[in-house]
């Protein structure tokens, strides 16, 4: 199952559901690669990388024509194995002016990900801030989009932009593609979160996640550590959580499975 975690708003914990949710998976026993499509690298800092090191990465997909994806994947000293990368650094902001102009630019890492059938149990993709080429070329390649709610006063309004992107991708490139929505950054706390949550489970409750992800320092301390929150604090709120989600992804997987059969 190839995931692609998505929403054009930066700061709505993108990158830290793409990284907990491949932990998660990776700690329940499944083969995950993770793809960093972010320049600015962020999931691959967090898996102990330092993209400034990087020497192939993900925008090798676009810019060389002979690029086979395995050249591109390394592993993470995380989870026995079961938890592989392929990382990011700067040249993926080139990607976007080269391949815009190009024709089936969309299909491109789709294509490179067919090379992989049957090496992985899931695919996680980490989409940058934008609803450009590479956000493209994801949900192009994508079973499933998760797009991360903030709750901030905002985040639904926004919600109409990258549905309309998910609409536009099922007709034009994807016609299986669907989506989720993920409620996170919660502080129940706040009279905010409540309402957000609440908006978000009436407009759309038939594409909501039952886990929300709530506020967690944990979660900040781990990426700068470069560890997974799963194996830096285990027992931590946000580690619980994201392993709630885990689980719900893979009743989502196995209903699909069945669907498509």
């Amino acid at each position: 199952m190839i995931i692609a975690i998505s929403n054009q708003k930066g700061g709505v914990a993108k990158t830290t559901t793409s990284l907990a949710l491949a932990s998660a998976l990776a700690t329940a026993g499944q083969r995950v690669l993770a793809i960093d499509c972010d320049a600015q690298a962020n999931l691959t800092m967090g898996l102990g990388v330092d993209p400034n090191e990087v020497q192939v990465s993900h925008s090798q997909l676009y810019l060389d024509q002979f690029c086979d994806v395995h050249a591109l994947i390394r592993n993470t000293e995380f989870f026995d194995g079961r938890l592989h990368l392929i990382p990011a650094e700067l040249d993926l902001a080139v990607v976007e002016k080269q391949l815009h102009n190009q024709e089936n630019f969309e299909v491109r890492l789709r294509r490179q990900l067919d090379r992989l059938d049957g090496e992985y149990d899931y695919i996680i993709c980490d989409c940058p801030p934008s609803l450009g080429v590479l956000t493209l070329n994801a949900l192009t390649a994508a079973d499933l989009v998760i797009i991360p709610v903030a709750c901030e006063f905002y985040a639904v309004g926004g919600l109409n932009q990258i549905l309309s992107i998910v609409d536009l991708v099922r007709r034009k490139t994807n016609p299986g593609l669907q989506y989720r929505l993920l409620v996170a950054m919660m502080d129940k706390r706040l009279r905010i979160g409540r309402l957000v949550h609440g908006q978000v489970k009436s407009n759309f409750s038939d594409a909501l996640f039952d886990t929300v992800i709530g506020v967690d320092c944990k979660i900040k301390e781990s990426q700068a550590e470069g560890i997974p929150v799963n194996q830096y604090a285990p027992h931590s709120r946000s580690a619980v959580q994201y392993e709630m989600l885990s689980k719900e992804i893979m009743g989502v997987a196995s209903r699909l499975a069945v669907n498509a059969v």
